[in-house]
């Protein structure tokens, strides 16, 4: 597109492009064949290829899906990250090209102003998570196809469900820890304490106490990990040694 936010990704692609077809051409018609040797010079510059191949879909799809403004942070932190592989893969190339009157050649036109393409911003970042978090349309596209009926064995429909049970939850601990912990009416430290006594002490309802133990104990059955006895422990290293005593007597 001409216009819009994306457009300045679109340059920067283009300038790539054109960058790594120059550099390309270069390396052909001084190395020839001894390019397929330097197989390090040579999966640089297919790296550049492979960032701007996926800088492009990333572009495509977002157009594709009707260009949705709360995507946007998705397709910038995407792009920025893709372009800024691609330029540091572009300097790498040129800072080990055998020829070096070449090779500060080719950069004079490939960096006239240096490497100015930076890695996306923090800011970006929580952006994002801040979409995912939450109940959203953009959690929601990208999720689509991922199966995510809760079921047992299903850990992807457990988190599912834990991600819609903590934007109840999420209120309800902050006052826990704004009208209890800092006021000193709740001093437990664990999460099923401080509910307790947060119950007790009226900050919590019944109700609001059930939604709070229901998703503490979607969030325990995800994290959980599994757990052996010192017994079944034994067992497995006695097992492994008694089929070698077998196999040796016979």
């Amino acid at each position: 597109p001409d216009t819009g936010p994306t457009q300045r990704f679109y340059q920067h692609i283009n300038r790539f492009s054109a960058s790594f077809a120059f550099a390309t051409d270069v390396a052909m018609l001084t190395l020839g064949g001894y390019l397929k040797k330097k197989e390090s010079l040579s999966g640089r510059l297919g790296d550049v290829l492979s960032c701007m191949y996926l800088a492009s879909m990333v572009l495509k799809h977002y157009e594709n899906q009707g260009r949705p403004e709360e995507d946007l942070p998705l397709v910038e932190w995407a792009c920025r990250d893709l372009l800024y592989k691609a330029q540091e893969q572009l300097h790498t190339f040129l800072r080990n090209f055998p020829n070096r009157f070449l090779a500060a050649f080719m950069r004079f036109f490939i960096f006239p102003r240096g490497q100015t393409y930076h890695a996306p911003h923090d800011r970006i970042g929580h952006d994002i998570v801040e979409q995912i978090l939450r109940s959203t349309l953009t959690r929601d596209r990208l999720t689509t196809g991922v199966y995510r009926t809760v079921e047992p064995g299903n850990p992807l429909g457990q988190l599912h469900e834990a991600m819609v049970l903590a934007e109840t939850a999420e209120p309800l601990e902050k006052r826990i820890r704004v009208e209890g912990v800092k006021t000193g009416r709740v001093t437990a430290l664990d999460l099923p304490g401080q509910i307790q006594q947060a119950l007790a002490a009226g900050i919590l309802s019944e109700t609001e106490a059930a939604t709070l133990r229901e998703y503490d104990r979607r969030v325990m059955e995800i994290i959980h990990v599994d757990d052996f006895s010192s017994e079944e422990l034994a067992a497995e290293r006695i097992e492994p040694e008694a089929r070698a005593q077998r196999v040796s007597n016979a």
